[in-house]
């Protein structure tokens, strides 16, 4: 069963969603002079747009669910860290 990534905690803001950028899409090869292309070819095929499109709406909900799971995994990371400290703080008082 999948969930969706809980929200981070109150008590660290939010970093702001990294912008999204369009990966550069190579162009098709220059036509041979005189030589017409297909109307076929001119336009995507609606059913293969709106594939591409479902997959990069997928690839955003991805995104977004890994950029939570680093800054919980932060938050986690920092807050162990806290407690290293501590407990390395309580056992140098006991030993003095």
């Amino acid at each position: 069963s999948r969930r969706a990534p809980s929200p981070p905690a109150e008590d660290t803001p939010a970093s702001p969603a990294p912008p999204a950028t369009e990966p550069a899409v190579p162009s098709a090869p220059p036509m041979p002079a005189g030589a017409e292309a297909p109307a076929a070819q001119d336009a995507m095929p609606e059913a293969l747009a709106s594939a591409l499109s479902h997959i990069v709406g997928q690839l955003d909900v991805l995104t977004e669910t890994m950029r939570l799971l680093e800054e919980r995994l932060t938050m986690n990371e920092d807050k162990t860290n806290k407690v290293v400290q501590i407990i390395g703080a309580a056992a140098e008082a006991s030993e003095a």
